[in-house]
């Protein structure tokens, strides 16, 4: 195996330096403040990175094919995982995503539409949009609510978001 130089780079240089891509000129990085990076030096770290991986890789070998029958196919090793671990890989994954999102949001679900069958007349929920209340009437989809004195709210039953926890009474500070 020959050895091939490898590129070194003067990052030290606070001139602006001209972004080469094999041979084709891409401008000149334009002078910037201290701890300032240019699209174009990014563009450059990308182009330098890619260039030194291929310069690490090992120069390609010609392998003796076996005298035989299996010499006419063009065969050979595998290059990479089979098939069939790819699919076994994809059905871990899929089942990793069921555990950690689908399920936990169906149990989510399940306990919300739980909560919907049980309010009854005198519950105190809050809606989606922030709205406290007391419910005077409910039906199949809509839920009526006492937001304040002789204020009442129609509301979709689908909107309630929670029951909202009873506020113990405030202690009297004053007059004893």
């Amino acid at each position: 195996m020959l050895a091939r130089p490898c590129p070194i780079v003067n990052s030290q240089s606070s001139a602006p330096q001209p972004i080469v891509d094999g041979g084709r000129s891409l401008g000149v990085e334009p002078a910037g403040p201290v701890g300032w990076v240019s699209p174009r030096r990014e563009v450059h770290a990308v182009l330098l990175l890619t260039h030194l991986i291929g310069w690490l890789q090992p120069e390609a070998t010609n392998v003796a094919a076996p005298a035989g029958p299996a010499a006419g196919g063009g065969g050979g090793a595998a290059s990479g995982p089979s098939p069939v671990f790819n699919i076994a890989l994809l059905g871990v994954m899929f089942v990793v995503m069921y555990f950690l999102m689908i399920r936990p949001q169906q149990k989510r679900q399940k306990e919300v539409d739980a909560m919907l069958k049980a309010l009854k007349k005198g519950d105190k929920v809050r809606t989606s949009g922030g709205i406290r209340g007391e419910i005077t009437e409910i039906n199949d989809s809509d839920v009526t609510l006492l937001i304040a004195d002789k204020v009442k709210v129609n509301v979709l039953r689908s909107h309630i978001s929670s029951k909202a926890e009873a506020k113990p009474a405030p202690e009297g500070k004053g007059k004893a």
